[in-house]
């Protein structure tokens, strides 16, 4: 009896929940939307905090399957992005240091830190923690396996969860050792705490996707993940930390979401590649126009969510301009 091939991929799928991931990720920058508390935590904690974790899987998902052994071309392409878009906001980042009255001597020292950790835009810390995971992922499975990768990648979360939990450990030595952490690194949501579980995450899912794991009853599995995420967020929403970028149960619910957005039906015979190009440009460029519409909003009588609602609405208009003009641009044939 022949074996049944793997189905393919649905990318399409994938490239339509990119481009809504873009769109949550701008609401999420865009202040408040909802007036009622628990309509915010929903919009901003829940939904829009899916959108990190989808992207880190996904593409660490891609990444494995194609280059088991991490390839430098793609060290050095991320790397290269990474450069265009931090040069792009840093007469951003500078007017920023200008505002907070950083002085002059401390700008270096500063823009190190935007490049190497915060990002000179606060979209950008994406980058460089996903490269300090992909390394400490790569080196960690080549040295240990993936069984101390794995326990290692869940300590680290685990670790970095105080952030949001700082609320039910207050005066433990955990959160003190946190606060001390902060007051030099901000948030745990970087490359060592948070990205390593979801670039592991992405690694085992491109190796197990066609067994029984993420095969059999999984919209049960899933259905299952999701009440256990909005479970914590009930939980973190009533005694809220520091931040919170911390959930649990993302970690499984994400592997199933890609899981299912990769394998099922829905949408599959749909050409909807070209909405990745625009997740794309929507992710880096949306801070630009969220800022500066704030900026002229400030001594407006709108109240807050009047603002963050004109705010999504000019951002989401100027994104979907800038990224059709950019993306006809790349699509013209070069002259010679």
């Amino acid at each position: 009896m022949m074996k049944n091939e793997p189905k393919p991929l649905n990318t399409s799928l994938l490239s339509l929940v990119q481009f809504i991931g873009a769109i949550l990720v701008i609401a999420l920058h865009c202040r408040r939307l909802f007036d009622a508390d628990q309509a915010h935590f929903l919009q901003k904690s829940i939904f829009s905090r899916m959108v990190v974790p989808f992207f880190m899987v996904t593409a660490s998902f891609f990444l494995y399957r194609n280059h088991p052994t991490l390839s430098k071309y793609y060290l050095i392409h991320y790397s290269k992005q990474y450069l265009i878009w931090s040069s792009i906001y840093l007469p951003f980042f500078l007017f920023y240091l200008q505002l907070e009255a950083t002085p002059a001597s401390h700008y270096p020292l500063a823009i190190l830190a935007g490049l190497t950790y915060t990002g000179t835009s606060y979209q950008l810390w994406y980058i460089p923690a996903f490269i300090l995971g992909l390394v400490l992922v790569h080196f960690s499975l080549k040295k240990w396996g993936w069984r101390s990768t794995a326990c290692l990648a869940s300590t680290l979360y685990l670790l970095g969860s105080v952030e949001t939990y700082s609320s039910y450990l207050a005066e433990s030595v955990l959160s003190t050792a946190f606060d001390h952490y902060k007051t030099i690194f901000y948030t745990s949501r970087n490359g060592l705490f948070y990205a390593p579980i979801f670039i592991l995450t992405g690694f085992f899912l491109a190796d197990k996707l066609n067994q029984p794991i993420f095969q059999h009853k999984l919209k049960a599995k899933l259905l299952l993940c999701l009440t256990l995420l909005g479970l914590e967020g009930w939980l973190i929403y009533h005694n809220q930390g520091h931040d919170k970028n911390f959930f649990f149960s993302l970690v499984p619910f994400t592997a199933y979401f890609v899981a299912w957005v990769l394998t099922t039906d829905l949408f599959l015979q749909k050409n909807l590649h070209f909405l990745k190009g625009y997740a794309t440009y929507y992710y880096f460029i949306h801070v630009i126009p969220v800022e500066v519409t704030f900026y002229l909003l400030q001594d407006s009588q709108l109240s807050q969510i009047q603002q963050g609602w004109l705010t999504f609405a000019i951002t989401l208009t100027s994104c979907q301009l800038l990224s059709w003009l950019l993306l006809d641009h790349t699509k013209r044939p070069c002259k010679t």
